[in-house]
């Protein structure tokens, strides 16, 4: 009976590969079942130039004698995200662009009809030109001596650190920007800007402040700043994980937190301002060498202990979640094509610790004063039970009787949430 049992275990087997390969050759339809062919053009295996044949083109960063190579890494990045939306817009949407060293490009194109006219509209010098809200082009990139992105406070009496990108031009094109911006200055408001576009492509669209109305902007340079859309590049920060790293199997835990990019923003209080879904893209890298990165091999669960996350209404913790987490699930991928931009700022780090001082208001209001405004989190031991909850609102002062408020930073009325809660739970 075993031998038997295996014998037929071995045919079914057999019937089995006999069958699956007749499908893969010749595809399948059973009534509303239809699967394609392997080698189908449409539905079928992605095939790579071995298989098709194609052109594998290869294009070099000839570096003058003065460019700064610490640009370098960003600037092949910004040269592979352009290069893949012209094959995109050539229709080459299996071609793939990789880079190759410190300054070269690969692009393979399978099943390619014209290699010569890929070739042409790749090695194509992009179109940089400032237009207005007419489309008229204003400036190109001739007019352009220098661009340099930072972060900092862009004039004396900015009260924060912002994005900012600063444009230098040349003395042909002062004169233009000047006039242009003192035109957009006057338009109407959803006129009043320039548009920045790259090859066709609009990549920032600032507009023009009316105090500009008289004069325009002078001088051979300006300041574009304020909010910047995550769609043009990736922030990546990185960490020195060494002292965490231990021999044997590690495991990675990533929180993803909602942020600027979907938390409640602004005296309007908007949501989803840069999109609507948290993602991660990740890479552990050993002498330079990535040697574990996002894909679609990693889990999540919606099940920790931080049940809110938002900038503006503050986190709840519930502490019962702590410990062994549950619910983890499947994550879907998406390919990233967008040039990674290291943040420019210092290392985030823990500078000292403030202890706090305890007092009460004339409402009867228990006040944790640190004695100042600063960026952190509150620690404190407490004994509690399941089920209590501890609740701390945030602020930045006392009213003029003394007493906890929030008003002095928001306005009710026009904040679609009715405020904001500023709080720890």
């Amino acid at each position: 009976m075993i031998l038997k049992k295996s014998i037929l275990s071995f045919v079914a087997v057999l019937a089995v590969i006999a069958l699956l390969s007749c499908t893969a050759a010749f595809g399948l339809n059973v009534g509303p079942l239809s699967i394609a062919s392997v080698m189908d053009e449409e539905d079928g295996i992605r095939r790579g130039l071995d298989l098709v044949g194609g052109s594998s083109i290869t294009f070099e960063a000839i570096l003058k004698d003065d460019y700064n190579k610490d640009n370098l890494s960003s600037d092949m990045a910004s040269v592979q995200a352009m290069l893949q939306k012209r094959l995109d817009s050539l229709g080459y949407t299996e071609a793939t662009v990789e880079l190759v060293g410190d300054n070269r490009v690969t692009v393979d194109i399978p099943s390619i009809n014209n290699p010569e006219e890929a070739v042409s509209v790749l090695g194509a010098t992009a179109q940089l030109t400032f237009e207005d809200a007419a489309g008229n082009v204003i400036l190109d990139g001739s007019g352009i001596k220098s661009a340099t992105s930072g972060y900092g406070q862009i004039s004396q009496s900015s009260m924060a650190n912002e994005l900012y990108v600063q444009v230098t031009f040349t003395s042909e094109a002062q004169e233009k920007w000047t006039e242009a911006t003192k035109a957009a200055a006057n338009a109407e408001n959803g006129k009043n800007y320039i548009a920045i576009k790259m090859d066709d492509e609009v990549l920032s669209q600032p507009s023009v402040s009316s105090e500009y109305a008289q004069t325009g902007i002078t001088g051979d340079s300006c300041v574009i700043s304020g909010s910047f859309t995550a769609d043009k590049h990736l922030g990546a920060q990185t960490y020195d994980v060494t002292a965490l790293v231990r021999d044997g199997e590690n495991e990675l835990l990533i929180a993803l937190g909602d942020g600027w990019y979907r938390s409640t923003s602004g005296v309007d209080g908007d949501r989803d301002l840069f999109g609507k879904e948290v993602a991660v893209l990740f890479q552990l890298e050993v002498d330079g060498k990535a040697v574990c990165v996002s894909d679609d091999d990693m889990e999540a669960t919606q099940c920790g202990p931080i049940r809110q996350n938002d900038l503006q209404q503050g986190e709840v913790y519930d502490a019962r979640l702590d410990g062994e987490l549950s619910g983890w699930h499947g994550v879907k991928t998406e390919p990233n094509t967008l040039p990674i931009t290291g943040m420019n700022t210092v290392p985030i780090r823990e500078q000292e610790a403030f202890a706090g001082r305890l007092l009460r208001t004339p409402n009867g209001e228990t006040v944790l004063d640190f004695g100042q405004n600063m960026a952190g989190y509150v620690e404190m031991k407490l004994t509690a039970h399941a089920g209590q909850k501890l609740r701390l609102l945030c602020g930045e002062a006392l009213d003029e009787n003394g007493n906890f408020t929030q008003e002095n930073f928001q306005d009710r009325n026009r904040h679609k949430e009715g405020g904001t809660a500023q709080l720890l739970e």
